[in-house]
């Protein structure tokens, strides 16, 4: 029987595993090659095995099985199986090529081909070669084969094989396959028993944290994470798991640091390249997204998800002349049902950052027929719509919102009586206005914007509507430690107002005794604040006059 001289994985793990177990490696080219498989490093890799397949006629069996993993990492059946059957056609006793052919078929899901071709290849080696179970093993982990029982019969069996039972592959593979029927127990436990027959073996250590990681039991995954980086911290997939281990307990900022590891000691993939945008984007440094994504882009038309991660950092960036574009890309690569009420929202407030009002407001109107918990952006709305002087449709969407959302801002609340004031609806505008100063009873111009709606609800200042609230008006702004100087103009309207009141007062019994004393006192205030104001001259002048 005809010595394989290498040994044969097709999940990932298992080649950073290979390292481990070099000495089942006779030619050091296969094992280089072998080793850039360990570090995702394909194109090299590939690369090492086309030299070695076209230039070694010995090892070139061996060769085109690695091309053929390769083919299947990169999802092209097809080219793998070609590969294999060239290594067949080299030599008929390579086992793993069988394996390899195994595999396609379990990919194809004809599982009868794939026991005979896993049968024959273990039948070559007289079910003495430990590698060619574990091949077996692996072929079964990355399909999509629910029946595992005949994997697990087989290891089982390669147990047994001499000077084998303490292989740490061994039960790391048992234990992948305990994975993949979702028994994290067993799992577990074959992972220690890797680690236990050898205490270097970093692919068990990343295996325990990922079923730590699955049952959130966190502490547990960072410290064989830990272990795992302890023994070498240039071991790529170390930083990957670190980085998806950070990602699930949203600490984006060291998952987008670790996986930056794992590409630098990796290979500089569009796949990887993808993820490392997202993670980007989650830690918020969005300008190195916006940078990932570009450097994609010079290899690939970017895609919908991307063209999203893509205009959310504009966004958030507030570079809405990059931001637009890239919406609007967005927009015509995803399809309806991928489009969430944020889309609209960021687009619309990207809107108005350039100057078109009128466009955001409608994309604000979509993201809240879309979700409704969005009300506050009627508050965004209506500040459009009294911007563009649409006073009307300004209140009837601060009114919307305030209905929905329970509460205005203090500029919304200002503005919602002002639209009414604007539109003469000044009864609307005294309940905005009343509203306002029981929500913000120490702020003045609650006060005198409602004075100023009762002026014009009694305009001939009879019934004094206004008086009381010009007072507090007054009261507020006079108070020691507030600036009079803001509200000059203000509390010169609101002492004239005064003024006029005790005037048209001063026959009324009720105001008999006082009206002289408050008409003088008004006007004075108003001669105050402005030493040659004639109206309040004239007044002062009338009063020698009036009785």
């Amino acid at each position: 029987m005809k010595e394989v001289k290498y040994n044969i994985n097709f999940c990932v793990k298992t080649f950073l595993a290979l390292l481990f177990i070099a000495n089942i490696f006779n030619a050091q080219t296969l094992e280089h090659g072998i080793k850039l498989m360990e570090v995702e490093k394909y194109k090299e890799a590939k690369s090492v095995f086309e030299s070695i397949a076209n230039t070694n006629p010995k090892e070139a069996s061996s060769a085109y099985f690695n091309l053929g993993k390769l083919s299947l990492i990169d999802a092209k059946v097809d080219a793998a199986k070609e590969y294999f059957q060239k290594g067949l056609n080299i030599d008929k006793e390579n086992a793993y090529n069988y394996v390899g052919m195994g595999n396609i078929a379990l990919l194809q899901k004809d599982s009868v081909e794939a026991q005979k071709q896993f049968e024959e290849a273990l039948d070559m080696t007289d079910f003495k070669d430990v590698y060619v179970f574990i091949a077996v093993a692996d072929a079964f982990i990355n399909s999509d084969s629910k029946n595992l029982s005949k994997a697990f019969e087989w290891m089982n069996k390669a147990k047994t094989i001499k000077d084998q039972k303490k292989n740490p592959m061994l039960y790391y593979k048992i234990a992948e396959l305990y994975v993949k029927a979702n028994n994290g127990s067993l799992a577990s436990e074959n992972y220690r028993i890797a680690i236990n027959y050898d205490d270097k073996f970093i692919p068990a250590y990343l295996g325990l944290a990922e079923v730590y990681l699955k049952i959130k039991i966190y502490n547990d995954a960072e410290a064989n994470l830990n272990s795992a980086y302890a023994i070498d911290s240039t071991y790529a997939l170390t930083h990957k798991e670190f980085a998806e281990f950070y990602n699930t307990v949203r600490n984006f900022g060291k998952a987008a640091a670790s996986y930056k590891n794992y590409i630098d000691l990796s290979e500089r993939t569009i796949p990887k390249l993808e993820r490392y945008a997202t993670l980007l984007y989650l830690a918020k440094g969005y300008k190195d997204a916006i940078e990932v994504i570009k450097e994609i882009q010079t290899q690939k038309e970017a895609d919908a998800q991307l063209t999203h991660i893509l205009a959310f950092s504009y966004y958030a960036l507030d570079d809405f002349t990059n931001g637009i574009p890239a919406f609007e890309k967005y927009f015509k690569l995803a399809s309806e049902n991928e489009l969430i009420s944020t889309d609209y929202q960021y687009f619309g407030k990207l809107e108005v950052l350039a100057g078109n009002d009128s466009v955001a407001a409608l994309n604000y109107i979509k993201a809240m027929k879309m979700d409704t918990s969005l009300a506050d952006l009627h508050g965004d709305v209506a500040a459009i719509y009294f911007k563009a002087k649409k006073y009307q449709e300004a209140a009837d969407e601060y009114a919307l919102k305030e209905k929905l959302v329970g509460k205005l801002s203090v500029r919304e609340h200002f503005d919602y009586g002002r639209a009414y004031m604007i539109l003469k609806q000044y009864a609307n505008a005294d309940s905005v206005f009343k509203k306002f100063t029981e929500v913000k009873p120490d702020l003045p111009l609650g006060y005198l914007w409602r004075a100023r709606a009762n002026t014009n609800i009694d305009t001939t200042s009879e019934l004094g509507y206004a008086k009381p609230y010009y007072e507090k008006f007054i009261e507020i702004v006079t108070a020691p430690g507030s600036d009079q100087s803001k509200y000059k103009n203000d509390l010169m309207e609101a002492y004239r107002y005064l003024g006029y009141f005790y005037y048209i007062k001063r026959e009324d019994p009720n105001y008999k005794d006082t009206w002289r004393d408050n008409y003088k006192n008004y006007w004075e205030k108003v001669l105050t604040l402005d030493p040659e104001n004639k109206a309040a001259k004239d007044a002062l002048d009338n009063l020698k006059i009036l009785k």
